[in-house]
């Protein structure tokens, strides 16, 4: 169970095996330089899946809310539906799959499901209710989201009805490497990230939020 101390005394360590701790001043410098790197107009989103990587979901998204951060990102919806419980006021992002049956639910939570591709989401908007979504394009990591090759597709999800489309993302998944190959790979992401996006634009698409970038 995670809990937020004042002070490193406070801590009572002598029955544990093991425990993490989290320096929220470090963690609020971290997020001060990225805040600096990317400017005013960009937003962070805080990825807190997998019960924030061991570290408690509610405990690092309320400090995340605290100094500021207002989007949130998770991998499945009952994580989201744990924020939603734990009193987390900003948008949520369910990153991975949601079966359709439970559309209700992500209305319900306020929930912004990812479309993982252009089948899904017409599955997802002929049911009732209108459920907000953040479609997923594919740059390279082949596991969700629709490719270039597919921007036909991409702009089909725009027409479909019952769906809130608030936004749009890809993933750069060797962006921590610093192997010659990896960097060459993360470029090419980015470059069909970057065609997909000005193409859907250049039809005057509202595509809401556009993010791609990691901490990495």
């Amino acid at each position: 169970m995670a809990k937020i101390y004042n002070s490193r005394e406070e801590i009572d360590t002598s029955k544990l095996r093991a425990f993490a701790e989290i320096n929220l001043t470090n963690f609020k410098h971290n997020i001060d330089v990225i805040s600096k790197m990317i400017g005013e107009d960009c937003e962070i989103v805080g990825v807190v899946k997998a019960n924030a990587y061991g570290h408690g979901a509610v405990e690092v998204a309320s400090y995340f809310e605290s100094i500021g951060i207002k989007n949130f990102a998770v991998a499945c919806i009952s994580e989201g539906i744990e924020l939603r419980e734990g009193n987390i006021k900003g948008e949520i992002i369910v990153l991975g799959y949601t079966p359709v049956c439970q559309k209700d639910e992500l209305i319900k939570y306020n929930l912004t499901q990812t479309l993982v591709n252009s089948t899904y989401a017409k599955e997802l908007s002929e049911l009732e209710g209108t459920v907000k979504c953040h479609v997923a394009l594919n740059t390279g990591m082949n596991r969700i989201g629709e490719s270039k090759e597919n921007l036909d597709d991409i702009k089909s999800i725009y027409n479909l009805k019952n769906l809130n489309i608030t936004g749009i993302f890809s993933h750069l998944c060797r962006a921590d490497s610093e192997e010659e190959e990896d960097i060459l790979f993360t470029r090419k992401q980015i470059e069909n990230f970057d065609y997909i996006i000005d193409n859907l634009q250049n039809e005057n698409i509202d595509l809401g939020k556009i993010h791609l970038q990691n901490s990495y």
